[in-house]
């Protein structure tokens, strides 16, 4: 047997992200409300993609101006005014197409629900030490109302929309271990919250690539007993290289909720004496570097 740290989290839920960098200005909706697919969860602003936007329509209205003066100038005669005519028509069309990409740009300020579901919050951020002078940073998750006028950039993950029955395991296996595990191997779950029950699965996933930052609540920092340290952006990543792998199960009673974490016991086959051994010197290896 593997055995090693697990964390609950919704599957198939639709991750919601930030597609424009603004600042938080408002904020819709709280985990756990039900939403339908368009509705708002947040709003951002951005005061230099607003005053892109108020510098091109202005410059509008003056070629706008400027084409009705020499429209009136063409009709009385003057040649000039009628050759420039077809270059200010040109010049109106580009800035129309460059208003359009940027009324764009702010509308994707508004964040939207992408499906119907609950609103589900993602991976809890460690504060990190704000530098004097930069924007402020956020922490937690971004749907908290601290993060009020927090500055996020583009990419950051929001939230997830899915719904709450559909889950799956994320297991963090240490690279020791992953020469023992497959797709397929039978999994047993042991849950903090619900230390006396047994949950069952296969593995169906399993990542070819170590895990760059992993859950907060894995985390010996936190509620997890797998060692990590914080970066300069307050992501917790591992020490040493964990890999991911995923068991999906229902559990329509409602018992088990996202965020729980315990330990997974994955059937790895059977070994022979020699292997155990050379397996025990490894990790007794590690564990003295």
């Amino acid at each position: 047997y593997v055995t090693c740290e697990c964390l609950v989290q919704y599957r198939d839920a639709a991750v919601v992200y930030v597609d424009a960098a603004g600042s938080v200005r408002e904020l819709h909706v709280k985990p756990g409300e039900q939403v339908r697919a368009g509705d708002r969860l947040m709003t951002l602003s951005n005061l230099d993609m607003r005053m892109m936007l108020e510098r091109l329509q202005g410059e509008y209205r003056l070629r706008e101006t400027r084409l009705v003066s020499h429209q009136q100038r063409a009709l009385a005669g003057d040649e000039g005014a009628a050759r420039e005519l077809d270059g200010i028509r040109a010049s109106l069309t580009s800035l129309k197409q460059q208003i359009d990409r940027a009324e764009e740009d702010l509308e994707r300020l508004e964040i939207r629900a992408p499906r119907d579901g609950i609103v589900m919050p993602v991976n809890y951020r460690t504060p990190a030490h704000r530098e004097t002078g930069k924007l402020d940073v956020w922490s937690g998750t971004p749907l908290d109302a601290k993060n009020r006028g927090a500055f996020l950039t583009s990419g950051v993950t929001v939230c997830r929309v899915g719904t709450p029955d559909q889950l799956k395991l994320l297991l963090a296996i240490d690279q020791t271990e992953l020469p023992f595990v497959q797709l397929g191997n039978e999994v047993q779950v042991v849950l903090k919250g619900l230390p006396d029950e047994r949950f069952a699965g296969q593995i169906n996933q399993l990542a070819s690539d170590a895990m760059q930052v992993l859950p907060t609540a894995l985390s010996s920092k936190a509620e997890g007993d797998l060692a990590t340290h914080t970066d300069s952006e307050g992501n917790e990543r591992p020490v040493s290289a964990t890999y991911q792998a995923r068991v999906d199960f229902d559990d329509p009673q409602g018992r088990v909720l996202a965020g729980m974490t315990g330990s997974a016991s994955i059937r790895a086959g059977s070994q022979s004496l020699a292997q155990r051994l050379w397996r025990f010197a490894c990790h007794t290896f590690r564990i003295e570097m």
